[in-house]
């Protein structure tokens, strides 16, 4: 077990088996300290790495993100919206006038988590299969939201969307706000 007492600038104590050590810290050692702090914080605020090896790892890491995405997507045969858009897009503004509930919904829609049976089925749930209740193969957000004829209004939530295309309806704001609406009202989830 181990126990911390004290810790100053230059002093740390600290408590292992019952045994007590004490370090003494120079003011060269605490400076370093410091310095390499101040350092990793600030390559953490700018997101970009800072060396060729840090670079090199980003992209490494990078690049095995967009295989994993790409072999999962082709797996199930679907590819979320958020997965496709471009790495570096900022899509804060989307959720900009959402409820705490249209936002959930929304990041559920955007990344095809969503607790719909065809991603049930897909991710191990027993669900029986990933058939919707209207016959179609697959129970998926797209299909829910442009053709399954058990949800009613979605001609309304279409016009204040302004477009029917399913990958607009969730890369704009109007089109966000007017699918997690209707998508709520309709209780597709149970949890909303």
């Amino acid at each position: 077990m181990i126990r911390f007492y004290i810790y100053s600038k230059d002093i740390f104590w600290q408590e292992y088996n019952n045994i007590s050590i004490i370090i003494f810290y120079t003011s060269q050692q605490r400076q370093q300290q410091e310095r390499e702090r101040d350092q990793s914080r600030a390559r953490k605020s700018t997101g970009k790495p800072s060396t060729a090896t840090q670079y090199w790892l980003d992209q490494r890491w990078r690049d095995a993100w967009e295989s994993k995405v790409q072999k999962l997507t082709q797996a199930r045969g679907t590819r979320a919206i958020a997965w496709s858009t471009p790495w570096g897009t900022m899509t804060q503004g989307l959720r900009e006038g959402l409820t705490k509930a249209e936002n959930t919904m929304a990041t559920l829609l955007r990344t095809g988590v969503i607790g719909l049976k065809d991603w049930l089925y897909w991710v191990g749930v027993p669900v029986g299969s990933p058939r919707c209740e209207c016959g179609w193969p697959r129970q998926s957000a797209k299909h829910v939201i442009l053709s399954c004829p058990l949800r009613t209004n979605r001609e309304a939530m279409l016009l204040a969307a302004g477009t029917e295309n399913y990958n607009t309806l969730l890369s704009t704001q109007k089109g966000l706000k007017a699918v997690t609406q209707w998508l709520i009202s309709q209780n597709v989830l149970n949890q909303f």
